[in-house]
């Protein structure tokens, strides 16, 4: 490649540089006469009204972006504290179910828990479930020690009864567990006065079941927190549906911020412009701070710089082309000087051809003469 190629592309980046150093500028002056703040004649700037209308709008526009994600952060916060809470409840479930099922299998053996009125349903529901259970134990039992009746059919007949027997067990154990269970729970909601006239095995156990009341009270304080959550979630989810959704309504306000920050830019450089015009020098004059003149002076620096540069490209270009068209030349000669040679050839050959005919017409000259 040429080297003159070579240098030609270092200069337009040299002058791509220069002109983004004169657009930063202008942006800069133009920025700094657009936020003057003294008196000054409407005629003589009137972009300043425009620009701060912009400057206005784009600040709510970044306040809304702002607050939208801050509502999002807050969306993401919520769903993951209710998912925690969630579990941590049910965790909290199943171990106070638990303690449920033991504190209330004990606190119905309890002395004097016969004359608790919210127990004794409780006790009466109980004796008769371990009555059916020592029935269908006993039951169980004979068919175990009994002999099968005879045949296939006896030995399927006895083996349906044992499944038969020991599902009904299993029920009926099931059932005494989840009235233990319901009556734990009970315990937990008896008033004061009942709960301290049940006289419980051991004083520790009272003091459990106290603990049971608390627990549960605990569960009642996060499912309160998480029902406060979610109508708080759900009413911004709706918001944003209504909305099309938060990635639309956040891309549309960016997008619009995009479109106001390039207006903004474009005002300020285009003011920039005008103001470091030196034929328009005076009117700006006024206006101008010490810094604005020297960002001018910049400006006429990075301009000249850009010229400069520009004058050695031309010059270069230049010097290509007139390589460019020597070559040409040289070519076009080279395809002249052979068309000349293959005329020689076939002006030689058109001579030879001549001088053949020449002997023919001699030929038949000397036959005539014969004759």
């Amino acid at each position: 490649m040429d080297e003159r190629v070579k240098k030609i592309r270092v200069l337009n980046d040299e002058i791509s540089e220069a002109k983004q150093n004169v657009e930063v500028l202008l942006a800069s002056l133009g920025k700094s006469l657009l936020e003057y703040e003294g008196n000054y004649d409407c005629e003589t700037l009137p972009e300043i009204k425009e620009y701060k209308k912009l400057k206005q709008t784009i600040a709510e526009t970044h306040e809304k972006i702002l607050k939208s994600e801050e509502e999002y952060a807050l969306v993401r916060r919520l769903e993951s504290e209710i998912l925690t809470e969630k579990r941590e409840a049910s965790v909290k479930e199943k171990s106070i179910n638990q303690l449920y099922a033991e504190f209330g299998a004990i606190a119905l053996e309890a002395e004097g828990m016969d004359c608790c009125a919210p127990a004794r349903s409780f006790l009466e529901k109980k004796e008769a479930l371990n009555l059916r259970i020592n029935n269908l134990k006993k039951s169980a039992e004979l068919i175990n020690g009994g002999a099968s009746e005879g045949g296939i059919k006896g030995f399927f007949t006895t083996g349906i009864k044992k499944i038969r027997e020991e599902a009904a067990l299993k029920t009926a154990r099931s059932e005494l567990k989840q009235l233990y269970l319901l009556f734990g729970k009970e315990i937990a909601g008896m008033s004061e006065k009942d709960f301290c006239a049940v006289k419980f095995p051991e004083e520790s156990l009272k003091k459990k079941a106290e603990d049971l009341r608390s627990t549960q009270a605990g569960i009642c304080a996060i499912t309160s927190d998480i029902e406060s959550k979610q109508t708080e979630l759900d009413s911004i989810l709706q918001r944003w549906k209504a909305g099309g959704g938060i990635n639309v309504k956040l891309n549309a306000l960016n997008n619009e911020a995009a479109v106001l920050d390039t207006r903004q830019m474009e005002l300020c450089v285009k003011t920039g412009a005008e103001a470091s015009n030196v034929q328009k020098k005076d009117i700006y004059s006024r206006l101008l701070k010490t810094s604005d003149l020297f960002i001018i002076e910049n400006v006429q620096k990075e301009t000249g710089k850009i010229a400069e540069i520009s004058d050695k490209i031309k010059l270069m270009e230049n010097s290509l082309q007139i390589d460019a068209k020597q070559i040409q030349i040289e070519k076009l000669e080279k395809q002249a000087a052979g068309k000349r040679e293959q005329i020689s050839k076939i002006e030689a050959e058109i001579m030879d051809i001549e001088k053949k005919i020449s002997a023919v017409n001699a030929e038949i000259s000397r036959v005539q003469q014969l004759d």
